[in-house]
């Protein structure tokens, strides 16, 4: 069943979670966190290490790559490790209305603490997946003579 988006920010925005227990509330903690409340359970490693294995380390089961498309709130969004000064590990966070709601970022962003969720612009990612949990289904109708059929929901 998918889930809203702005249920998931309402729940977590301000709040600092440290899943891994190292570090404090990092980035990918806080993707984590929303990969767990979609079902899934969590993938270890730094942010980039994590988008650019997405088609081996188990995101590929429940996300497709989306990157360069027009981007829907709760898209998984990887910066890479050149993207942000002294940060050699990237970074992840989801897309939402035109910003990026994630762990970890902005000012006061630190590699030994973390940072709560919070919501900021950022320059655009270098990947971007749309996992399956969020966002309104793809409902597909048959009908025959007006009467339907077939009806699935995805």
């Amino acid at each position: 069943m998918a889930k809203n988006f702005e249920d998931f920010v309402s729940k977590y925005n301000g709040t600092w979670n440290d899943v891994d227990g190292a570090f404090g509330a990092q980035c990918v903690d806080g993707f984590n966190v929303y990969v767990m409340w979609g079902g899934h359970s969590r993938i270890s490693g730094n942010a980039w290490d994590i988008g650019s294995g997405w088609q081996s380390n188990g995101l590929s089961s429940y996300c497709k790559n989306v990157t360069g498309q027009q981007y829907k709130n709760g898209d998984i969004c990887f910066w890479d490790g050149t993207q942000f000064a002294d940060n050699p590990y990237g970074h992840v966070s989801m897309y939402y209305n035109g910003q990026y709601f994630g762990q970890n970022q902005g000012d006061g962003a630190n590699g030994t603490t973390g940072k709560a969720f919070n919501i900021m612009s950022l320059v655009a990612p270098k990947l971007v997946l749309r996992p399956n949990f969020v966002g309104k289904p793809d409902i597909y109708i048959t009908c025959v003579n007006g009467i339907i059929t077939k009806l699935v929901v995805k």
